[in-house]
């Protein structure tokens, strides 16, 4: 009579397990959305909401990798059922650490305001903000789904993604030239460098789902990109 009580509860552990890195994950891809539109709108006030909302993230960060251990030690799982335990303690990761880029995105505009972005810049900003915010929620749909083509999808996209964060790059480089808005224009570039780096974390996330799914070493399929 017990065993069927035992499987059920580690059952609904697992449904936690996901269900908190869904819950995560909604609350990063807000961040990164508002974090981008703060440096569009120069908004101030919203920044420093992104900013606050990152304690929250990182108290889930830490309930997740708790309730993770708890189940490593109460349930033993072995096979898949271990690597959805690992792969959602390592996804929490890199969802907290793409927070800590859409918080330093927002501490930029606070610590330098300045006015509203536009023209080309703005366009390809906002083109990179689009980029990151879908690679991580294509990443999360493809974890929650077990959907292991919509991962490799997120893992081959990342090189456009640095295409255009390459392409801002250059964009803002040629603009300092005779420019007056020096210090906003570096600032931009760290912003981009974020979103850059949170389109990192989104394809790590990916490959987690690909681990999950079909045991693939996260890494392994890096080499493999297209």
């Amino acid at each position: 009579m017990s065993e069927p009580h035992t499987l059920r509860t580690f059952d609904e552990a697992l449904d936690r397990l996901s269900a908190g890195l869904v819950t995560m994950g909604e609350q990063v891809c807000e961040m990164i959305h508002a974090a981008g539109k703060t440096v569009l709108e120069r908004d101030v006030e919203a920044a420093a909401k992104v900013v606050e909302q990152d304690l929250a993230i990182d108290r889930q960060f830490e309930d997740i990798r708790a309730a993770c251990l708890d189940t490593l030690l109460r349930f033993h799982p072995v096979a898949r059922d271990l690597r959805q335990v690992m792969a959602v303690e390592h996804a929490v990761g890199d969802l907290e650490r793409a927070a800590d880029h859409a918080k330093g995105i927002a501490k930029r505009v606070i610590a330098n305001p300045g006015g509203p972005l536009s023209g080309p810049r703005a366009d390809l900003f906002n083109r990179l903000v689009a980029a990151a915010l879908g690679a991580t929620e294509d990443a999360l749909d493809a974890f929650a789904r077990h959907d292991a083509e919509l991962a490799a999808r997120v893992i081959r996209g990342d090189r456009a993604l640095d295409t255009l964060h390459d392409d801002l790059f250059h964009t803002v480089i040629a603009s300092l030239r005779g420019s007056h808005r020096t210090v906003q224009d570096v600032q931009l570039l760290f912003a981009a460098k974020s979103l850059e780096r949170i389109g990192d974390h989104a394809t790590n996330i990916a490959e987690e789902a690909m681990f999950m799914t079909h045991g693939d070493q996260p890494g392994a399929t890096r080499a493999n990109r297209m």
